[in-house]
């Protein structure tokens, strides 16, 4: 068996996730200046959540970098690549290593959502029970090659959704700008996320998804250094 990937997607995908780990970095470093003038517990679990988040894009950019190195002589334009090859393993690497840290860090932005209300801790673990619970059934309803692709994009929306709701309250509360840049980012996030599983069904949702991750992003950025000025 062999694993064919078009070339532009290693130039594409590498270039987004270079840019996405630059702002998780600068994100961390946002959060942590706002952690050190409220000294507030929320703050230091968003830096923790941002770090991961930057280190789960660091790990993908190194995989794909180092797959593109190690099979560039087999793409003319589509890159053909054998599993068993032992530089394979950089793949493994960088989607795993990706799946992994984002779910790390997806779950800290959920504790510090969850923290911020004062909520029910089993009520903050739900994205995740909901996730082990539901993937099975729609994994048998929508078949994708890749079960670990699958399993990591529904945990991320319930996550992530799990984090709307929150923002989507305190945009209804407040009516700030800032708040509403909060509450777009993470819909984008979410989006990038849908769009992301949607690949098997709809190839053209990649190019979106990867455009909807930096808005996401962007939107967060954004909202950060606003706050930091003040």
């Amino acid at each position: 068996m062999v694993v064919i990937v078009p070339l532009w997607f290693w130039e594409f995908s590498s270039t987004i996730y270079f840019i996405a780990m630059v702002i998780g970095i600068f994100l961390s470093y946002f959060s942590f200046k706002l952690y050190n003038f409220t000294s507030k517990k929320q703050h230091l679990l968003l830096h923790i959540a941002f770090i991961f988040i930057a280190a789960s894009f660091l790990a993908i950019f190194v995989g794909n970098l180092e797959s593109y190195y190690n099979f560039q002589s087999s793409c003319n334009p589509n890159c053909i690549i054998n599993p068993n090859d032992p530089t394979y393993f950089w793949i493994r690497f960088g989607n795993y290593g990706y799946y992994s840290t984002s779910l790390i860090g997806y779950a800290f932005l959920a504790l510090s959502y969850w923290y911020s209300e004062k909520k029910n801790l089993r009520f903050a673990l739900l994205p995740a029970v909901g996730a082990i619970v539901q993937s099975p059934t729609i994994y048998v309803l929508f078949p994708f090659v890749n079960t670990y692709f699958n399993i990591f994009h529904i945990l991320s929306i319930l996550f992530v959704s799990y984090i709307v709701l929150y923002t989507l309250k305190n945009y209804r509360k407040t009516k700030s700008f800032n708040s509403l840049l909060v509450l777009s980012g993470f819909v984008a996030i979410d989006f990038y996320h849908l769009l992301m599983y949607l690949i098997p069904f709809y190839a053209e949702t990649f190019a979106l998804a990867h455009f909807a991750l930096l808005i996401g992003f962007g939107s967060l950025l954004f909202m950060l250094i606003r706050v930091n000025r003040k």
